[in-house]
């Protein structure tokens, strides 16, 4: 039997010819992948990705590939810059990638250093002790023990301060929460601060505390394979 990743529309009818009707509908959900081009360091690379992949699946190709974090990736498409992780991939996109796999030495200025160093003390002091302490709820994502690169393609669960599991995105310039009762949306620029706990009696999870305009914004079990990429996102 060919490889089903590498069969092409017009071995359809052979393939149906030799394997019967009866598999037509496995074939056609197997080869429907779509082409994506890019650009780096005057060569050109064509990769294959499932249908309704997004940029997430891009950003970890690259990373594995040119060994060049998510944090330091700059992808190009049609002159704008594609950022937000969860946007959907297009068939037949050419992209340029623009990246050092050395990271940059960032040096912060006295201002920022006092606006994200100097106030993790007065967000820890707003924790919520009974939910820190509590065992994960049902519906929360689960925690694996690996370092993870990559945002998942889904949205985060996690715990917000009231104890209810709500939905945690992260867009190219702010974190998003959603929940049958409340949206909120929270913009890099607005952090202060934050700092992260790990859950005492829950190995795998971690708190997050953000101190923006007028209050403190606490999450809880946030699985620890992002704690890393959670980080850097914010501080960037």
């Amino acid at each position: 039997m060919p490889s089903i990743m590498h069969v092409k529309a017009s071995s359809l009818r052979k393939i149906l010819l030799k394997f019967g009707p009866t598999n037509y509908f496995e074939y056609f959900i197997v080869i429907r992948f779509m082409q994506v081009q890019l650009r780096y360091q005057n060569e050109t690379h064509d990769f294959q990705f499932p249908s309704g992949a997004s940029v997430s699946s891009l950003m970890e190709v690259i990373a594995r590939q040119f060994s060049i974090p998510p944090e330091n990736q700059k992808i190009i498409c049609k002159g704008k810059p594609l950022s937000a992780p969860f946007d959907p991939l297009v068939n037949g996109s050419k992209i340029l990638l623009m990246a050092s796999s050395i990271l940059p030495q960032k040096v912060a200025s006295p201002a920022s250093a006092t606006n994200r160093n100097s106030y993790p003390q007065s967000i820890n002091s707003s924790i919520r002790e009974d939910i820190f302490k509590m065992a994960p709820p049902n519906g929360v994502t689960k925690s694996h023990p690996f370092q993870s690169s990559i945002l998942p393609n889904e949205p985060l669960h996690v715990v917000d301060e009231k104890g209810k599991v709500v939905d945690m995105f992260f867009e190219s310039d702010a974190l998003f929460f959603r929940c049958d009762e409340y949206t909120e949306r929270i913009f890099f620029a607005e952090i202060r601060g934050y700092i992260q706990q790990d859950h005492p009696h829950q190995i795998g999870y971690f708190s997050l505390g953000l101190q923006i305009p007028n209050k403190n914004k606490w999450v809880y079990f946030v699985p620890s394979q992002y704690k890393n990429l959670v980080s850097s996102i914010i501080r960037k």
